[in-house]
């Protein structure tokens, strides 16, 4: 029976939303595409990992047992489908897809 952290992750996929968590104590920020388990049963997800000002983005394959998550915007909030377009224009000026990952 899946845990509470897959059901985040499948939660995170299913909704398409950009995700905070932290994986071996280094808080790290992606869009998770395909969770699953590996071949001695472990949960798994696959992150396309975002580097906020840096390197390039890259794929990484998770033990879910190992991070913890915050949940970010769904795409369709961050692209403002739920708002006017005078906020969805003060938001893409501050930052389009921002969502600060920190330590949490």
């Amino acid at each position: 029976m899946p845990g509470a952290r897959y059901r985040d992750w499948f939660d995170a996929i299913r909704n398409k939303r950009r995700v905070c968590y932290i994986y071996e104590g280094k808080p790290r920020e992606g869009c998770p595409h395909v969770l699953g388990l590996d071949k001695d049963g472990a949960e798994k997800v696959l992150v396309y990992r975002v580097v906020p000002g840096g390197s390039q983005p890259q794929w990484r394959c998770l033990f879910v047992a190992k991070t913890a998550i915050r949940l970010g915007r769904s795409e369709k909030a961050a692209r403002g489908g739920e708002k006017g377009e005078r906020q969805k224009q003060r938001e893409k000026e501050k930052a389009p897809h921002a969502l600060a990952c920190r330590a949490f």
